[in-house]
C-alpha cells in the first residue's frame, strides 16, 4: 500500500499542478493574463482537489485521528465522487470522429503506452532485485501505464479544449490500462 501511496502522491502533483499549468498556458482561449505566473499560482491555490490533497496530507502526517462520523461522511463523498466521475465520462462519450481526430487519438495512445511500457519494463528488469523487491518493481511498471486521470475532463472544459476528444482518449486508456495491468501482473508476477 505504501508503494501505491508514493506513486499516487507523485501522480497528484503531476495532474493537479504540472498538467494544470501546462494546460492553462497552451489553452486555445488563453489570454496574456492567463499565462502570467502569479495568475496561475492564484488559480492553483483555488483548486479544490489540490487543497483537499494538502489537507489530507497534513491530517495524515500530524497523526490526528478523525471521529468516525467524519470518516463515514468522507467515505460517502468518495463513493459519490466515483459515480460522478463515471457519469461525466459517459456524458462526453462519443465515437463519431473525423479521420484526423482518430489519427490524433491513435498517436496519443501509441505514444503513451509505448513510452510507458518501455520505461516500465526497463525499470522492472534493470532495477537491482536485491534493493527493490518484485512487488515494488511490478507496481512501478504498472504505474507507468495507468489510465489518464479523470481531472483532465474538467481541465478540458475550463481551458476550452476538445472535451469529446479528451474523453474518448480517457475511456480508451481505462480499457487498455486495465488489460495491460492484468497482462503485466500475470507475466511479471511469476
Amino acid at each position: 500500500m505504501q508503494y501505491i501511496a508514493l506513486i499516487d502522491a507523485g501522480n497528484a502533483f503531476t495532474i493537479f499542478v504540472l498538467c494544470y499549468i501546462v494546460g492553462s498556458i497552451f489553452s486555445p482561449g488563453a489570454s496574456k493574463e492567463d499565462i502570467e505566473f502569479k495568475y496561475i499560482i492564484k488559480r492553483l491555490f483555488k483548486s479544490a482537489p489540490l487543497i483537499s490533497y494538502f489537507i489530507a496530507l497534513i491530517i495524515n502526517f500530524s497523526g490526528v485521528t478523525m471521529p468516525i462520523f467524519f470518516i463515514d461522511l468522507i467515505d460517502i463523498f468518495s463513493r459519490a465522487n466515483t459515480a460522478l466521475a463515471l457519469l461525466l465520462l459517459g456524458i462526453y462519450l462519443n465515437f463519431k470522429f473525423e479521420k484526423a481526430e482518430w489519427n490524433i487519438i491513435l498517436k496519443v495512445l501509441i505514444t503513451r503506452y509505448s513510452f510507458g511500457l518501455l520505461v516500465g519494463l526497463l525499470l522492472f528488469f534493470f532495477l537491482p532485485s536485491n534493493q527493490f523487491d518484485q512487488l515494488f518493481r511490478i507496481i512501478v511498471t504498472i504505474s507507468l501505464i495507468l489510465p489518464v486521470g479523470l481531472a483532465v475532463i474538467p481541465f478540458s472544459v475550463e481551458f476550452e479544449y476538445n472535451q469529446k476528444l479528451i474523453s474518448i482518449i480517457l475511456n480508451f486508456t481505462i480499457i487498455i490500462s486495465f488489460a495491460l495491468m492484468w497482462i503485466l501482473i500475470l507475466t511479471l508476477g511469476r
